[in-house]
């Protein structure tokens, strides 16, 4: 791509990171999980910078949301952006306000409650096993300590209170290393897709973790599924929040989408 900018990012080489990205680039390649492409959407978002997300991370659940299942997918989804500019489309983005004046950016999914703990566990393994296993490794200990605490979601206006086991806001379908949390989300509809699980017997998470993979734990009876515009969500204790794996804050916070708030390269179905 002669005249072209462009700005390569690796996971674990974050130096020069800040350095490269750059408003006028034409294109960015990120190269890792998605942590890596967590910690640039602020950027990515302000300068509307379309970037590859190639999967050789620990988790890769945005790429596959995107369809890009492996690194010879990315290949085939840059030549093709290289050659034609034809599959650059916008998605939208994913906010967590901590408060007025903070807010942070997610692409993928944002979560609290047992969910979080897990992935502060898994986040302690090394990278072999946090990419092979690490969260299903990391949910048994996690089960053995947790307490569904009780939540106020205030959703688009409309406020419930109840106990929360598992709670995903989802612009992606997965989380968690193939999980199939949110079947039906759409990146580019406008809306996050919010899946609930209210507290349920220890036993029963040995069939729901299991189902999810393939996007079926939505007939499990605990399992509840809408989508949103705004989230509210408060609680008696503070939770810890986490957006695309990486911890981001504590609730209360406030949870929204901007549409078509990233500029991404994917396969053309």
């Amino acid at each position: 791509m002669p005249e072209s900018r462009l700005a390569p990012f690796r996971e674990g080489v974050e130096a020069n990171w800040h350095n490269e990205l750059k408003p006028d680039l034409d294109a960015a390649l990120i190269l890792g999980g998605d942590g890596t492409v967590h910690r640039y959407l602020k950027q990515l978002h302000e300068w509307q910078i379309p970037f590859l997300h190639v999967p050789i991370g620990s988790g890769n659940d945005f790429a596959s949301s995107l369809g890009i299942k492996n690194p010879k997918a990315a290949l085939e989804a840059w030549t093709r952006f290289v050659t034609k500019r034809d599959n650059a489309s916008s998605i939208d983005l994913g906010t967590v306000h901590c408060s007025p004046a903070t807010v942070h950016f997610f692409c993928n999914v944002a979560y609290f409650g047992i969910d979080s703990d897990v992935t502060r566990r898994a986040n302690l393994l090394s990278p072999f096993w946090r990419a092979n296993g690490g969260y299903i490794l990391s949910l048994f200990p996690a089960l053995l300590h947790y307490k569904a605490p009780r939540v106020t979601l205030t959703a688009d206006g409309k406020a419930i209170d109840k106990q929360v086991f598992i709670a995903v806001a989802a612009n992606g379908t997965r989380y968690g290393r193939g999980l199939k949390i949110a079947p039906h989300a759409d990146m580019s509809d406008g809306q996050l897709d919010l899946c609930l699980v209210r507290d349920l017997p220890r036993l029963k998470v040995a069939t729901l973790f299991p189902s999810a993979y393939f996007g079926q734990h939505l007939r499990v009876k605990e399992v509840e599924y809408s989508r949103f515009k705004t989230l509210r969500v408060e609680s008696e204790t503070p939770l810890d929040v986490y957006g695309d794996g990486e911890p981001v804050c504590q609730t209360p916070v406030e949870i929204g989408v901007v549409p078509g708030g990233l500029r991404v390269i994917k396969p053309v179905p």
